[in-house]
């Protein structure tokens, strides 16, 4: 995702193309200016990369994560009282 900055205006917006024409938010028609990556794409490899060391550690820990299941009603199964009818 590509950071794109109104000459006009100076409001950013954002697109995945190389190059952007037009400003969304004034009535400027010329190129944009390229401001470089949106900086989206670091932030979800940093909290992804995250997540997967954690997932590992508590593998190598015997420890998990993982939650119990929940039901329609909001509870999860291990809390749901099952009784037997007739």
């Amino acid at each position: 995702m590509n950071r794109f900055k109104c000459p006009a205006c100076g409001r950013n917006q954002y697109t995945s193309k190389d190059e952007a024409e037009g400003c969304i938010y004034c009535v400027y028609k010329g190129p944009l200016e390229n401001m470089g990556p949106a900086g989206v794409e670091k932030a979800n490899l940093e909290q992804g990369i995250a997540y997967f060391e954690d997932a590992i550690r508590e593998s190598e820990s015997g420890e998990s994560r993982r939650q119990e299941p929940y039901t329609a009603d909001g509870t999860t199964e291990a809390s749901t009282t099952h009784h037997r009818v007739g």
